[in-house]
């Protein structure tokens, strides 16, 4: 495993190499959201008129779109009745998976996907696997969490996923997000790795310690959480601007 200071680098350029996509989906998501202005260049006597109607379309087409479940279809690989029937009960048990994740409190993911589908023309989905996310954690939630399945779907907005890419496909991926201090301690609670727990430790630390008054106030206090995934490891370190201030 590298040092923090090269995935911060290697985070920083995949958000640069986004940088024109970003544009775009900025100039998009301000015309949805009425945020957008004319052109310099526009005479002064042009005067802008905003309409829902671009929002109210999307938003319509996302419902119907939306409105009724997923189907999968998994291709067999081989033309006889027990691969068939082989196919036929993994599609089941990911139908399955697929509808209790969709059930879970306060998310859509089919409905997010959906909607971004058609604002953007990308996705970009995160599949947890809850057993491994919360392996070595003492959490009471667990119980509960594991009503609605073993999996939860976690749809990203595109303007803060920045994939990279070689000649065969996916390499990597950065998931930028802003969070709260007390909601960064509790999504990334130490765990049994000393890694986290001295990232942890030092983050607490940067606060101000559990014991100060000042440290309860900054626990409001909103920070950039970088995010970088590849297939070896999965590295997360918080900065109090974009790739700048203390990680």
């Amino acid at each position: 495993m590298q040092d923090i200071d090269y995935y911060v680098e290697v985070a920083k350029s995949a958000e640069e190499s986004c940088y024109e996509r970003n544009i775009l989906f900025q100039k998009i998501d301000a015309a949805v959201n009425f945020r957008w202005k004319l052109p310099e260049e526009i005479p002064g006597w042009v005067k802008a008129v905003r309409s829902t109607e671009l929002a109210d379309s999307l938003e319509a087409a996302c419902t119907a779109l939306s409105s009724g479940a997923p189907k999968l279809d998994i291709m067999p690989q081989l033309v006889n009745e027990d691969e068939t029937e082989r196919i036929e009960a993994i599609e089941a048990s990911l139908q399955y998976q697929f509808h209790l994740a969709n059930r879970r409190p306060v998310q859509n993911p089919f409905r997010d996907s959906t909607y971004h589908s058609l604002k953007y023309m990308a996705i970009a989905g995160q599949l947890i696997y809850l057993p491994y996310e919360f392996k070595g954690k003492d959490d009471k939630r667990l119980k509960h969490l594991y009503r609605y399945g073993s999996f939860a779907i976690k749809i990203h907005d595109p303007l803060n996923v920045f994939p990279t890419f070689d000649a065969y496909g996916l390499t990597s991926v950065v998931l930028k997000s802003e969070m709260k201090a007390g909601d960064i301690l509790t999504e990334y609670a130490p765990t049994d790795k000393d890694r986290a727990k001295r990232g942890i430790a030092k983050f607490i630390k940067h606060l101000g310690g559990k014991d100060d008054a000042q440290y309860r106030a900054n626990l409001k206090t909103k920070y950039f959480v970088y995010r970088y995934s590849d297939y070896n490891y999965d590295v997360v370190w918080v900065s109090s601007g974009n790739m700048g201030g203390d990680t």
